[in-house]
């Protein structure tokens, strides 16, 4: 019986307790705009051993820029419709200490660079050694995921 009491007294406090008024809270209330936006700007997501990516070399040269791609394999899935054909893109996948094995120009280190890093970074590797001249490089990540 007093176990009874004692829970029928909680539940009254906890719905007498949930009926206050409700308030609006905006967060980061004290900060100025101008430090929202830079908080913004500075995250970036960078490249971490383990991560998949794929790099596109383009050039005027076309021929040229396609010994720094890896070749694009296609698929073919039989389905009971007829023969359907997925692509998939080769991938790179940074080593433990954060590099890859670009063709042509050797090792890469890529850990802690974004995409736009990281597409300079090979960008500048081209040009140094001077096997493109006008390299356009674009860097996708591949396994990218986001939690909440």
């Amino acid at each position: 019986m007093r176990i009874r009491h004692l829970l029928s007294a909680a539940c009254m406090m906890v719905a007498l307790y949930s009926c206050d008024s409700s308030k609006e809270i905006s967060y980061f209330q004290d900060l100025p705009t101008e430090t929202i936006l830079q908080m913004a700007d500075r995250q970036q997501v960078r490249l971490k051993p383990a991560d998949k990516i794929s790099i596109t070399v383009n050039s005027r040269d076309m021929e040229l820029a396609a010994m720094f791609n890896l070749p694009t394999i296609t698929r073919y899935i039989g389905s009971t419709l007829g023969t359907s054909q997925n692509q998939y893109a080769s991938l790179y996948t940074l080593a433990p200490d954060g590099t890859i094995d670009f063709p042509v120009v050797g090792r890469l280190e890529l850990a802690g660079k974004t995409r736009s890093e990281a597409a300079k970074a090979v960008k500048e590797r081209l040009i140094e050694g001077d096997l493109l001249k006008d390299p356009t490089v674009t860097v996708e990540f591949q396994n990218l995921t986001v939690s909440v």
